[in-house]
């Protein structure tokens, strides 16, 4: 039976996770936009190289900010009350990123030509986009994460609507009237829309930035979890960036469409992960651990049920999910994207708990789950290729054994680190429900999810009522 001391999940922390959630929310729909404009209007390996575009950005975007902007996050927390010392942790960061910002560019630009050839169709101009992007992006991330890290979520809230959502639908729109007519031209501007946050940084910067510095307590928690960060981007992309260099561009379109609705997960989870980070820093701070595995524990409950929930859901609307927005040429997509269910589910189970994994230790645990995860996705890859299966078959299973071994390492990891409680066997039963009403619903699909309407209503009323009350009245300032 649990403890239902939900005591984290205070009238604050709800507050600021709904208008954190909405803002995502808007924002994965505007990725969706823009994606479907460049799917109608661009050739299908137009849509496979905007893929690769975001894949090199997923990837090296790490060079630039070297995870210097976790180190922000987690200690802006960290020294809340400590105004000298988030000074100077937010200026160690600055400078940090002008520093591996250069360095990195000249090191990108030595391998140029081979990936504007292998990956760009030889549009080197694309390539120099992308160092664009890269360096916009760091900014936007010291931005948004400043805001983060000091608790200010509207404004995080309104860096991100600017240069995502209001970025997104004016490209949209662009592309859509003609006036844009290259994906070049489309990759310039989705980083301009990022650079804009300049004017926030030196408005920032004017209050914040000292010539005093903590370059050894920043470097030390994130250069090691620089390794996971660029270990995720790799996985997160490999799908488009092994269709691309294995197979071809019209493979890499599909699984860009299909990455696309799975990073939804990312997007709107990152609500809960941009407010955990610097709460669960303080509470480690303050030697607090019972109110956050009391907190966890029920919490964890309702991840699970979620991400079982919502694996259905993707398999059984994936027809709908693809073709209400793109033309019939993307109907592979629907096939990969029922083959990758099974991701959403231990996808959605560990970005709930990626940051708090980060808060709760020094040590880059993430980097240990990032390098297991990275080696059974390349394992799984190579195995499955020489076993000459389908690309959609090899990609899309090589992904979901990348992302079961992640969820598994941080659920080992949290139940021994805060010995939360679980309810495997209830877990174990709704999985193999969901399991045979997916495989029925290829024969029965109406059937199949009026009783999955009333399997998972009878299971959440009987199980998971006393979690929701807990949540809902639980007060605080």
């Amino acid at each position: 039976m649990y403890n239902y001391c939900m005591g984290l999940f205070d009238r604050k922390f709800k507050k600021n996770a709904i208008e954190v959630t909405f803002v995502q929310v808007l924002v994965a729909l505007s990725f969706f936009v823009l994606v479907g404009s460049i799917a109608h209007v661009f050739p299908k390996d137009d849509v496979g190289i905007y893929g690769n575009f975001r894949g090199f950005v997923q990837v090296l975007f790490v060079l630039y900010t070297m995870a210097f902007d976790l180190a922000l996050a987690r200690y802006l927390g960290t020294y809340s009350n400590n105004k000298k010392a988030t000074k100077e942790i937010f200026s160690t960061v600055v400078v940090l990123f002008l520093i591996s910002s250069v360095v990195s560019s000249l090191i990108l630009l030595t391998i140029g030509d081979f990936v504007s050839k292998r990956f760009f169709k030889g549009d080197f101009s694309i390539f120099l986009a992308t160092m664009f992007s890269l360096f916009s992006l760091g900014i936007y991330k010291i931005v948004y994460t400043f805001f983060q890290g000091k608790r200010e979520i509207r404004k995080a809230n309104m860096v991100q609507f600017a240069s995502y959502f209001l970025g997104n639908i004016i490209i949209s729109i662009l592309v859509l009237t003609g006036v844009v007519t290259s994906i070049n031209t489309i990759a310039f501007l989705l980083g301009f829309a990022l650079f804009l946050q300049v004017i926030v940084l030196f408005r920032i910067m004017k209050n914040n930035f000292v010539f005093s510095f903590r370059f050894k307590e920043v470097c030390v928690f994130a250069i090691p979890r620089s390794l996971s960060v660029f270990l995720s981007g790799i996985a997160l992309s490999s799908s488009i960036l092994l269709a691309t260099y294995f197979y071809s561009y019209n493979v890499a379109a599909d699984f860009t469409i299909t990455s696309r609705v799975l990073r939804i997960i990312d997007i709107v989870t990152y609500a809960f992960n941009m407010i955990f980070m610097p709460l669960i820093a303080e509470k480690v701070e303050e030697g607090n651990l019972k109110v956050i595995s009391d907190s966890l524990s029920p919490f964890q409950d309702i991840v699970v049920l979620s991400g079982i929930v919502g694996s259905f859901l993707v398999f059984y609307l994936a027809k709908v999910l693809i073709l209400s927005w793109l033309p019939e040429r993307f109907l592979p997509s629907v096939f990969i994207l029922q083959l990758m269910a099974p991701s959403v589910f231990f996808y959605f189970y560990f970005v709930m708990f990626r940051s708090i994994i980060h808060s709760l230790e020094v040590r880059p645990i993430q980097t240990y789950i990032e390098i297991t995860g990275v080696f059974v996705l390349f394992l799984c890859f190579f195995v499955l290729f020489k076993l000459k299966l389908s690309a959609a078959i090899t990609i899309s299973m090589s992904v979901n054994a990348y992302f079961f071994s992640k969820a598994l390492y941080s659920f080992l990891f949290l139940k021994k680190r805060l010995n939360l409680q679980t309810r495997k066997c209830l877990w174990g039963v709704n999985a193999l429900i969901i399991l045979l009403l997916g495989a029925f619903s290829l024969k029965c699909p109406i059937f199949s999810f009026f009783v999955f309407v009333i399997s998972e209503g009878a299971i959440v009323f009987r199980y998971y009522t006393p979690i929701l009350k807990s949540i809902i009245n639980k007060k605080g300032a």
